[in-house]
């Protein structure tokens, strides 16, 4: 698996609020981007592929972005993303709707349509989380209904969809193909069952979607959950090597991608808790 990470400090002082905003558009989708922060603007983006979805979690001051109409038409992948807040608070708009989120917390963007992202506080941290259109199989002119609606990551499928979103973005630089391909599946699971309920069409979906779902909740509940470890920082701005020769960081002036070293993989350590008798994401 291949992981990017990105020190907006490493750019010179005059240079960063710019190179912030391409950074952005380079690893989510093109928006355009305001941010609140001086000359001395310090951030770190890392991204990376994890299966069939693509990670990135950004850490920095606040900011303000908005996917406008002619962004859309330049560039449109067909991609949905979730964004689970880790630290601050920040509201994502679409449509008529707006949903603030405190940490744990995540909501649902459609990035075909127009939407407006706005962090509140002095520091902020999300994790994105993007796929293809497809990968829901739900209408999705009814998809629209549930964006820019906030999701608790406390309880319900809610807990064990938070925390298995925040896992994957600590585990970008320490996990082997096949752990991430059973993650994202349990994570896409996960979040097509709690969907279809906030949509009344839960009874549409395949039983092993819902199986493989309930699966995945009973595993994040138990002492047995997935185990959210330590991420690695970078403290030099160019790639560092393992004695194996494994790369875990990398310049962003090269941007080269950096493979991440394997992890010891399984889910061990406890997540939040979700009960098997109600399926309903919190509200």
């Amino acid at each position: 698996m291949l992981s990017v990470l990105i020190r907006v400090e490493d750019e010179p002082p005059g240079t960063r609020i710019d190179y912030v905003r391409h950074v952005i558009s380079d690893t989510i989708v093109p928006f355009g981007v305001r941010v609140d922060a001086d000359r001395d603007l310090r951030a770190q983006i890392l991204t990376g592929r994890i299966g069939m979805v693509e990670v990135t979690k950004v850490s920095g001051p606040p900011l303000r972005a908005f996917r406008t109409p002619r962004l859309i038409r330049d560039s449109d992948p067909k991609l949905f993303k979730i964004d689970v807040q880790v630290r601050g608070r920040t509201v994502f708009a679409q449509g008529d709707r707006e949903a603030a989120l405190a940490p744990g917390d995540f909501t649902l963007l459609d990035l075909s349509r127009p939407c407006q992202v706005a962090d509140r506080g002095d520091e902020h941290e999300v994790v994105a989380v993007k796929f293809p259109h497809a990968a829901l199989p739900l209408l999705h002119d009814e998809l629209e209904r549930v964006t820019a609606v906030p999701i608790s990551g406390r309880n319900g499928l809610g807990a064990p969809i938070s925390s298995l979103a925040r896992h994957l973005a600590q585990r970008l630089e320490g996990h082997d193909p096949s752990e991430g391909v059973r993650l994202t599946a349990a994570l896409m699971d996960l979040l097509i069952v709690a969907l279809a309920e906030r949509l009344g069409r839960a009874a549409t979906l395949a039983p092993t979607t819902q199986r493989r779902a309930l699966l995945a909740s009973v595993q994040a509940s138990s002492t047995n959950g997935w185990r959210t470890p330590s991420c690695h920082r970078a403290r030099s701005p160019r790639p560092t090597t393992s004695r194996s020769g494994t790369s875990t960081s990398c310049s962003r002036r090269s941007r080269r991608p950096c493979r991440a070293g394997s992890g010891s993989g399984g889910w061990s350590g406890a997540a939040g808790t979700c009960s098997t008798r109600r399926w309903g994401t919190g509200r």
